[in-house]
Formats: structure tokens, C-alpha cells, sequence
């Protein structure tokens, strides 16, 4: 959207052969559509019901139902992916890369780490969700050799790509964000909504990478089982030593998650604020 906007916006745009300029405007409402389907779509993750989301809307239940309902969020990301494709690489929307085995699943620092982990965290929620690679690509488009290359740790999906995956597999791609951004190399999440629910986000999406190991499995010895557990479910803000120290057993960098935690503390101390 920010791309086709660019371009009737540049210096040259009054240039622009009609053609061109038509074909980008019917591009704009495509992409708008597709961004207010894909904020229904978290909505409803975040457990919205259909008569909220049609109000918000300004539309009957069996509209809203009818424009956002079913697989047509899959379909309208779809859409636009051959757009970010033709993309040059840039932080944002980079294109498909493919990684060598030998570097995707070595040990250590860096984007090939990085990047194991967001195809690990993928192909766990896939191996939970129990749909087959088959069905994967035909409710998103992308084919079957793509899915397989991903799940099995040949290849850095691209946003669009991860979205997809994740939103087949029936989970919240919001989850999958600080773990794609650290497989492309991006700098930690430091510009966030600044609310406790992208560390939640952040923390399951740190768990799904580790092979959604039960948090009794992962908890310092100096926690409460249950506290590691809600923690986990992003129903609790732990100081940062113990939370530091639950992410290191997860096999995350707590350094991706202090920005995210500096800003769920600052929505919590809000919240215990407006209850006085």
C-alpha cells in the first residue's frame, strides 16, 4: 500500500501515463481491503465476536460474516504477494531467501539462527494444527514445494509468506512477527503498540520456536511453576532477571524481548493506576 502510495506520489508521478495511475488507485483499494481483512482477523483472534466486528463496521452480522468470514483473509493476502515478490529486498518486505541447510541449522548467533528458529516455530504450530501441507497451499496460494522448503528449514519465508503459514495453521501471525524480523536481520522491536499483548505475542511465539515445551520443562529454579505458566500465556509480567532467565531456557535472545517488556510494565503500572 505504502509502495503504490509512493508512486503517485513521486516527483515524476503527474508523468504517469493514465493507465498506470488507474492501475495503481484499483491497486490501493485492493490493498485497503486486504488490510482491513487482515485487522478483522487479528480482532477475532484476539476473541472479537462477529457482532462486535460487524458493529465496528457499520454492518450486519451476515455481511461482516460474508466479507471477512472463512478462508477470504488467506485469499486477499494471497493477492498481494506476487506485489512483495517483485519487491528489491528491504527490511520491511524482503523477498524469499533461501538459506543452505548447513547454515539454518547451525549453532550459534545470527540471522541462520534466527531464521531456524521462525521455520521451527512454523513447522510447530503446523505439527499442532494436523493439516497437511496439501491443504496448507491450497487455502494460501503458495505451492506445495514452498511450504514443504519452509517447514523443513530450507527456507526464510517473507512476511506475506509467514503470514499465511501461520494464519493456515489456525495461529495469530502477530506471534510469528519478532521472530520473522529476527531472521531478516531487523533491529530488535523497539517501536511497538506499547501494550502488554506483543510481549504475550512475542513470548508464545518464543515457545513455539523451542517446540511448545511445557513451561514446567523450561522454569528457573528460582520460579513458580504456575507463574512460568502464565508467563508463557502472556498473563503475566515477571521482573526482567526471571523473565531474562525463562527466555535463555527457551533458547531466545532476552535482548529481542527487553523493549517489549519495558513497554508491557509501562501498560501494567497504567493499569494499576486507573484502578486507584
Amino acid at each position: 500500500m505504502s509502495v503504490r502510495a509512493w508512486q503517485l506520489h513521486t516527483p515524476a508521478a503527474d508523468q504517469l501515463p493514465l493507465e498506470a495511475v488507474l492501475e495503481l488507485t484499483a491497486g490501493l483499494r485492493e490493498d485497503a481491503d486486504c488490510l482491513a481483512a487482515v485487522a478483522v482477523d487479528a480482532a477475532r483472534h484476539h476473541g472479537w465476536a462477529w457482532g462486535e466486528v460487524a458493529s465496528a463496521a457499520g454492518l450486519s452480522e451476515a455481511s461482516a460474516r460474508a466479507r471477512w468470514g472463512g478462508v477470504r483473509v488467506s485469499r486477499l493476502v494471497s493477492a498481494r504477494v506476487p506485489l512483495y515478490s517483485a519487491l528489491p529486498a528491504h527490511r520491511e518486505l524482503p523477498p524469499s531467501a533461501v538459506y543452505p541447510e548447513t547454515d539454518v541449522q547451525a549453532e550459534g548467533k545470527g540471522a541462520p539462527v534466527a531464521a531456524r528458529e521462525l521455520c521451527t516455530a512454523l513447522r510447530t504450530l503446523y505439527e499442532r494444527s494436523g493439516v497437511s501441507h496439501r491443504r496448507v497451499s491450497d487455502s494460501t496460494g503458495l505451492p506445495v514445494a514452498v511450504v514443504t522448503s519452509v517447514l523443513d528449514g530450507h527456507m526464510v519465508p517473507s512476511w506475506p509468506e509467514t503470514y499465511l503459514l501461520t494464519h493456515a495453521a489456525g495461529g495469530d501471525p502477530q506471534d510469528m512477527r519478532p521472530l520473522w524480523q529476527h531472521a531478516w536481520g531487523m533491529p530488535s522491536p523497539n517501536e511497538m503498540r506499547n501494550s502488554g499483548g506483543d510481549l504475550g505475542a512475542a513470548l508464545l511465539g518464543a515457545r513455539l520456536a523451542a517446540g511448545f515445551p511445557d513451561p514446567a520443562t523450561v522454569c528457573p529454579p528460582n520460579l513458580d511453576p504456575a507463574e512460568a505458566r502464565m508467563t508463557l500465556q502472556g498473563e503475566l509480567v515477571l521482573d526482567w532477571p526471571a523473565l531474562s532467565d525463562l527466555l535463555v531456557r527457551l533458547g531466545a535472545d532476552p535482548s529481542w524481548f527487553e523493549q517489549l517488556w519495558v513497554a508491557a510494565r509501562s501498560a501494567q503500572r497504567t493499569i494499576r493506576k486507573g484502578e486507584r
